[in-house]
């Protein structure tokens, strides 16, 4: 299924079904986001992907469901924040609705909070992230192969991120692709007056490209 590959799997031929819910076209490096009911695969098509790259000039990926599978700890942080406060639970399909947006707004929309509590559970949200989201998270298959072919061919990358810049670059470190991305082409939502889904973060990343 979509939802049971790992690491264990790498070099092996298996045949997946389901539905396609995103695509990135790359200038022939396409990445399909293939969903089924157990979870997501990214998949990145072309037989001929690393020659590809050298079509690219460069890139802007973001971290959250990209790069890498952060949804389980997110939703589960989240769950836990709700339940320190003294708060109802929200289905995990309307916190996954939510990811991407700044933190504060996955407060106020997913679990309709009003600013001054959102903002309370924002700094509870921070406290328990370290503990209960990270050892969760872990790059797609594939990421770290495209991140190398795009650095050993000297294509310019960034990361534009609704995550601070702090918990981007130590999120980024420990996954291990600082190497391929430097902490000064990492953008997180304070860079910005508009957060994502505004385009402006992304603006800013291109003119450091």
């Amino acid at each position: 299924t979509c939802g049971e590959l790992t690491k264990a799997d790498v070099g092996k031929k298996v045949v997946l079904n389901g539905w396609v819910s995103r695509t990135r076209d790359l200038g022939g490096l396409v990445f399909i986001r293939l969903r089924d009911r157990y979870g997501i695969t990214q998949v990145m098509v072309g037989d001929k992907a690393s020659d590809k790259v050298k079509e690219i000039k460069a890139v802007i990926f973001d971290l959250d469901g990209t790069l890498a599978d952060t949804n389980r700890g997110i939703i589960a942080t989240f769950k836990a924040t709700l339940d320190e406060m003294g708060l109802p639970q929200v289905d995990d399909e309307k916190i996954k609705g939510v990811i991407g947006l700044p933190l504060k707004e996955n407060f106020t929309v997913a679990a309709e909070l009003d600013s001054d509590r959102a903002d309370e559970a924002v700094v509870v949200y921070r406290r328990l992230f370290n503990e209960i989201a990270i050892p969760t998270i872990n790059l797609f298959p594939g990421v770290e192969d495209v991140l190398k072919a795009l650095h050993d061919r000297k294509v310019p990358m960034a990361i534009a991120s609704s995550r601070s810049t702090k918990s981007l670059t130590e999120l980024s470190e420990r996954l291990g692709i600082s190497k391929y991305v430097p902490a000064e082409f990492m953008f997180g939502a304070e860079t910005v007056a508009r957060p994502k889904p505004a385009p402006d973060i992304v603006y800013v990343a291109m003119g450091k490209l």
